[in-house]
């Protein structure tokens, strides 16, 4: 069966050949993967866009063109691939993130840089309040202003 074309293989599992299906998706799951791979830059962002492609097909592939059918999954995928970009594009990034290993970067309280709406959002935003916690309070330990107390924390600029 796996020496069958994409257009026969649509035609029987139209007609209720699950091997066919399953044939279609080995045939395709490499090249699909490594497309997706290429536009996300990411393996699980792939795997995701991949199995959302693959979902589609089982839905909607009784409406496409057997000969027609590489380059309707290969669609599929890149839109799959856009959907999954936009929606990283539309997420906000956690401030700690993005700051730098400075510790002198970080000075202002935890709470303005990662503000009660956005802790959650990097999924690492208290392991990155402990680490730079840390860092500070090990900066300001070292920082004395010559009366024995601590300098206190700049503002961030």
């Amino acid at each position: 069966m796996a020496r069958l074309g994409d257009g026969e293989l649509v035609k029987r599992s139209r007609a209720g050949d699950d091997c066919a299906l399953e044939v279609l998706f080995e045939r395709h799951e490499a090249p699909l993967f490594h497309f997706l791979l290429g536009i996300l830059r990411d393996h699980h962002q792939a795997e995701d866009a991949l199995q959302e492609t693959f979902i589609k097909a089982v839905e909607n592939g009784a409406d496409v063109q057997p000969d027609k059918f590489r380059s309707w999954l290969f669609t599929v995928a890149y839109r799959e691939a856009l959907q999954i970009k936009r929606k990283q594009k539309r997420r906000p990034v956690c401030p700690l993130d993005a700051a730098g290993d400075n510790p002198d970067d970080h000075a202002a309280p935890m709470t303005s840089l990662c503000p009660p709406n956005m802790r959650g959002w990097c999924g690492n935003c208290s392991n990155c309040c402990r680490r730079l916690n840390a860092r500070r309070s090990a900066l300001a330990s070292t920082k004395e202003n010559g009366s024995g107390k601590s300098l206190p924390p700049r503002a961030v600029r």
